[in-house]
């Protein structure tokens, strides 16, 4: 794998970064954003010069900038099906009776269940929408019309899936540790910036390395392409998601979950992709399976 980005690849995620002015309002699709994206031909990025690596990082830096779209989805996920669109995906693995992100906005549907990935069109009007704590948009989709539009292997659609998932985690957390460092080099305490406590130092350092070995995961798995590297890059920005909500929040205090600091909105978001297509111990199971594959009848 080649660390050096190529310019198509930095180009993406300029264009991203061009496309996201500004975070998104808690709890609503960015239709703003979803424009300037699909006006960047960002809607398909995986299909695009960038390739599936820069499409993951069209994804990581959407979320790292607060754009509350469907990236992963819809760059991720519906090239497998030559479309492009605003895309929601459900499968089996959802809780909450088949409540999803972008599943009341979402134009097109991707259906995991199976051994099969089917594509739908579904119409946002027939969607129900629902409350969620969780800063994504949420809701039922419409229920499918017709026959499915196209089909894909479940396996191919879950591991970009998980790639999304894996990128968009990598984002969120970049904010977050980006937000936290800010935060303790002002906060004063005992005469001195919170920052310059090596105790906070250490703690910083260990949500540092972990932010990149989930960041490179994420681009080995979108360099790779398959099922197992996927998988792992998912189980482990599932785990970490949730070990940096609880660490950032620990530093930031009771000031971490006010509206004005934002802080929420991210660690908010990474609450949410630890358990999204079973979690951390849905991923892992694959990971192994897919790596060792008589284990899977085991």
């Amino acid at each position: 794998m080649d660390l050096t980005l190529s310019a198509a690849e930095q180009a993406i995620i300029e264009l991203t970064a061009a496309a996201t002015p500004a975070r998104s309002k808690a709890g609503e699709f960015d239709r703003e954003h979803w424009a300037a994206f699909e006006a960047a031909g960002l809607g398909s990025a995986a299909a695009g010069e960038a390739g599936l690596l820069g499409a993951a990082m069209a994804v990581e830096e959407g979320a790292r900038r607060g754009s509350l779209t469907p990236l992963g989805a819809s760059a991720l996920v519906l090239p497998l099906f030559g479309q492009a669109g605003l895309a929601a995906l459900t499968d089996v693995h959802d809780p909450d009776g088949g409540l999803v992100r972008y599943g009341a906005d979402a134009e097109l549907v991707v259906r995991i269940e199976g051994d099969h990935a089917r594509l739908h069109r579904a119409d946002p009007g027939q969607a129900k929408r629902a409350t969620s704590h969780h800063v994504y948009p949420v809701g039922s989709p419409a229920a499918p019309t017709g026959v499915a539009l196209a089909s894909a292997p479940a396996e191919r659609a879950r591991a970009r899936q998980r790639l999304g998932i894996a990128a968009e985690a990598v984002g969120a957390m970049d904010s977050a540790l980006q937000q936290i460092c800010a935060y303790v080099r002002g906060r004063r305490q005992f005469g001195q910036p919170l920052g310059s406590l090596q105790a906070v130092q250490h703690r910083l350092a260990e949500l540092a390395i972990d932010l990149e070995m989930a960041r490179w995961l994420a681009r080995q798995a979108a360099w790779d392409d398959t099922g197992a590297s996927a998988a792992v890059a998912a189980a482990f920005a599932a785990r970490r998601a949730r070990r940096f909500a609880w660490d950032i929040h620990q530093l930031a205090g009771a000031r971490g979950f006010t509206l004005e600091m934002g802080l929420s909105f991210d660690t908010l978001r990474l609450q949410a992709l630890s358990v999204e297509a079973g979690g951390a111990k849905a991923h892992d199971a694959d990971a192994v399976a897919l790596t060792w594959p008589a284990t899977r009848a085991a």
